[in-house]
């Protein structure tokens, strides 16, 4: 009878903490998706500013220079970024 109840308390404790465990991951995701949303809202409003500084450079620099430039302005844009970019223009 001790042992069959030590082991339900067990096993009980074991379900309590994974919910709760459960819970906290579940809170984290939901405040990451909200940071995530709100960065990629900031980065649509950039890309104007990212072509025009893009087109300036196109005049004086050729393909590779500008998007090397570009890069270095902006570092949050990848390479495949800057290329779309620089197709856009």
């Amino acid at each position: 009878m001790f042992v069959s109840s030590l082991w339900l308390t067990i096993v009980g404790l074991f379900v309590v903490s994974s919910l709760l465990l459960h819970g906290a991951q579940r809170a984290r995701i939901r405040q990451l998706e909200s940071q995530f949303q709100q960065h990629s809202n900031a980065q649509d409003c950039m890309p104007q500013d990212q072509l025009t500084y893009l087109r300036e450079l196109a005049k004086t620099k050729d393909k590779v220079a500008a998007i090397k430039a570009l890069r270095k302005q902006y570092p949050e844009l990848s390479l495949v970024q800057a290329v779309q970019l620089w197709q856009k223009k």
